[in-house]
């Protein structure tokens, strides 16, 4: 009797366990064994109705007659394997009968008995084991599919859905001893699923929730967990670099940036609270020598990045006047362009210079003046034509003599 199976596809949540009977698989094997014998005995019954010329006439026949019948088999077997089929006996005579029929009829005369006893005895057993193959392929296939679902749920971050249809396997696909693990297992996957989505759909609100999250939903299993810690740390590098981007992007158009998207970023840990008060702050201006350490902190920074966005976050959030925000987000634009070899050779060249004087007595306002001026004047220098015209240039500022003496009173 065909086993009936419920189709897995069919329902949004799956149904009650499935119970496969597999009393029916057992003992094909065996019957098999016991027709392949009695094949044999057909053969060795050759002597019963030829003489000896007719019993190797028939011989060489039923050798290519074999063949013959194996290809009528394979050819029913594959034709009701797409089929679905209610009496497996019936359909199997219905089909392959006629066919066999046919190749006994192509035998010699003294041929034909013991090839009718041969072709009876191998569709026998062809249909045996045909209708074991079928059986096997539509368990795993309906293994196949419940695997789907559970897979899909679990990708889907659907930890109650993954569940019911693990829980739906149980005694058919899972067994009962293993169940709980299986659905422990299966837990953990869907949440850490559940949490990646949320971080590609939403990331800077889902970073903040992490932060805050108890640990029950969690992912529980130690490789669910790096993965997702994994996930949240690239996320986390993401939002971070964009929202320098979008600050920056901000100040240079002349705007402040918005006070409600600022604590939403700090909630994810992309700002600190300082810098969050640093917005609402009241600006107080950099003097020149302070300036010119921003300037100099921008030309050594990387170009990408977190250096990059840990600097441009930094005087984006500052609480100086936006003016001035501007002109350092306008050089940190410039500075990304140029190599930052180029760009540290020619800062570390220029405070060289300013240390020894060259520029006026160091800390002098007139000295930071000159550097601010420089500085300014080396990086455009530096974007526009190149590193040898820069060091050119640099050489011919750093020129002996070129020191300033300091008359201040030095008992003051």
């Amino acid at each position: 009797m065909a086993i009936r199976m419920k189709e897995w596809g069919m329902q949004q949540l799956p149904a009650p366990s499935v119970k496969i009977p597999t009393q029916g698989l057992l003992g094909w094997g065996d019957v098999a064994a016991d027709l392949g014998r009695g094949m044999g005995s057909v053969l060795s019954g050759l002597a019963e109705f030829a003489n000896e010329r007719d019993r190797v006439t028939a011989g060489g026949e039923l050798a290519a007659f074999s063949a013959q019948l194996r290809k009528i088999g394979d050819e029913t077997a594959r034709e009701l394997s797409t089929r679905e089929v209610a009496d497996w006996d019936y359909a199997w005579e219905e089909l392959s009968a006629p066919r066999f029929a046919e190749a006994v009829a192509g035998l010699s005369p003294a041929g034909r008995k013991a090839g009718a006893e041969l072709a009876a005895a191998y569709s026998m057993r062809a249909s045996v084991m045909a209708r074991r193959d079928k059986e096997l392929a539509r368990i795993q296939n309906a293994r196949r599919n419940w695997q789907q679902r559970v897979d899909a749920a679990v990708s889907e971050g659907d930890e109650q859905r993954a569940d019911s249809w693990l829980q739906s396997g149980t005694e058919v696909f899972v067994p009962a001893a293993e169940v709980e693990q299986a659905r422990a297992t299966v837990r953990s996957r869907a949440r850490s699923a559940r949490w990646r989505n949320a971080l590609e759909q939403d990331t800077v609100a889902t970073l903040a929730a992490l932060r805050t999250v108890p640990e029950d939903e969690l992912p529980q299993a130690p490789a669910d967990r790096r993965e997702l810690s994994s996930a949240a740390e690239h996320a986390y590098g993401r939002a971070r670099q964009e929202y320098a981007r979008v600050l920056c992007a901000a100040i240079l158009e002349g705007r402040e940036p918005d006070a409600r998207q600022a604590e939403a970023a700090q909630r994810a840990g992309l700002v600190s609270a300082t810098q969050v008060a640093g917005l609402q702050a009241a600006p107080h201006e950099l003097s020149t020598a302070q300036f010119c350490d921003r300037m100099r902190r921008i030309d050594e920074c990387a170009a990408q990045g977190d250096a990059r966005a840990d600097m441009v976050l930094d005087i984006a959030t500052a609480a100086i006047p936006l003016s001035q925000r501007v002109a350092l987000l306008q050089r940190a634009e410039l500075a990304a362009g140029v190599p930052e070899a180029e760009r540290r050779m020619m800062s570390a060249h220029l405070f060289r210079m300013y240390r020894r004087g060259v520029f006026g007595s160091p800390g002098d306002s007139a000295a930071d003046a000159q550097l601010c001026h420089y500085q300014q004047q080396g990086l455009e220098l530096l974007a526009r034509e190149g590193a040898q015209p820069a060091t050119r240039w640099l050489a011919e500022l750093d020129t002996p003599g070129g020191a300033w003496v300091c008359f201040a009173d030095l008992n003051a």
